[in-house]
């Protein structure tokens, strides 16, 4: 299964309905009128989590969501670019081919360990000191 959780506005409307058409239930999306507690179990049932942008105009992304998703080991899928550099813990793609890598349900778990290793949260800290 594959796992969005937050909020579900712009083009990420048209998205999920895309891919809940394509997935029905292979797909989860977790939004704000589900209990707090049911992430952390859609968590543990998921095997990748995805990354969708609102749209264009919008690359935010919410880092705390990807560390959320990588601590639990899960691979990250995005098909957006990041102004601010969280996405290096995801694996990039087109929304098209996001959903070609859901159905191929070939993950690497390794990938993630990888991925978490280059990046370490007190680098931006070394200016200061």
């Amino acid at each position: 299964m594959a796992l969005f959780f937050g909020l579900l506005k712009g083009e990420r409307i048209e998205k999920v309905n895309k891919l809940q058409d394509v997935f029905s239930d292979k797909v989860k999306i977790i939004d704000s009128s589900f209990p707090f507690t049911i992430r952390d179990y859609c968590v543990s049932q998921s095997k990748v989590e995805l990354s969708l942008s609102y749209g264009i105009t919008d690359d935010f992304v919410n880092p705390f969501r990807l560390y959320h998703m990588a601590a639990n080991g899960m691979p990250i899928l995005r098909s957006h670019k990041d102004q601010d550099g969280y996405l290096h813990l995801c694996e990039n793609s087109s929304f098209n081919m996001l959903i070609e890598r859901i159905q191929e349900d070939a993950f690497n778990i390794d990938n993630v360990h990888d991925r978490c290793r280059t990046h370490y949260l007190s680098d931006n800290l070394r200016e200061i000191f």
